[in-house]
């Protein structure tokens, strides 16, 4: 995955779609996408072990809509990332299984609250700015609202699916703590 970003990055320099000082943004940008879309399809393969497969979809693209503007813990190595990515999504699929009205509540406020006020989270690999991190963190307000109102219709017409969302962003949210208190790439 390195070695095809690393191979990618190039060619853009070559035909001057970024700058110079832009190839490690980019070198990291594509290695995250090349490692999402592998991952992805990894975690849900692996995550049809323990949950039905809307379970698992639900839960991956909550996970993958809310991160793509939070951000959060990053992990040194692909290896780790993958690793912990699947102890969080066996977490969030046991979890769902005990999942009750109050303590879905009790997560989905604790999990909200924790996103708007600290998200979104930089790290060395990707140099926001300031400009960029305000931008960021309207776009975090935005989409944590559209996921707010799609969880509650789902509570309303199939509470299991609000649940799997529900456990989808607290785990974003343990995500972007993690972050914040020093773990993974700073």
């Amino acid at each position: 995955m390195e070695l095809l970003a690393n191979k990618l990055t190039d060619c853009c320099l070559r035909a001057k779609l970024i700058e110079e000082n832009q190839s490690d943004w980019c070198r990291y940008a594509l290695q995250m996408r090349i490692t999402n879309v592998g991952g992805f399809l990894i975690l849900m393969a692996f995550g049809l072990f323990l949950a039905p497969w809307p379970q698992v979809i639900l839960l991956n693209l909550g996970v993958a809509f809310l991160r793509r503007k939070t951000n959060g813990l990053h992990m040194a190595t692909v290896g780790g990332c993958f690793s912990f990515s699947l102890l969080c999504e066996y977490g969030c699929l046991v979890a769902i299984k005990f999942m009750q009205p109050l303590i879905a509540l009790a997560l989905f406020i604790c999990a909200t609250i924790t996103i708007l006020a600290l998200a979104p989270c930089n790290n060395k690999e990707i140099h926001y700015t300031e400009k960029e991190k305000k931008c960021l963190q309207k776009a975090v307000h935005r989409r944590i609202a559209e996921y707010a109102l799609i969880v509650m219709v789902l509570f309303t017409i199939e509470p299991v699916f609000s649940y799997i969302l529900i456990m989808a962003e607290s785990s974003v949210a343990l995500l972007v703590v993690l972050a914040k208190r020093g773990f993974g790439i700073q």
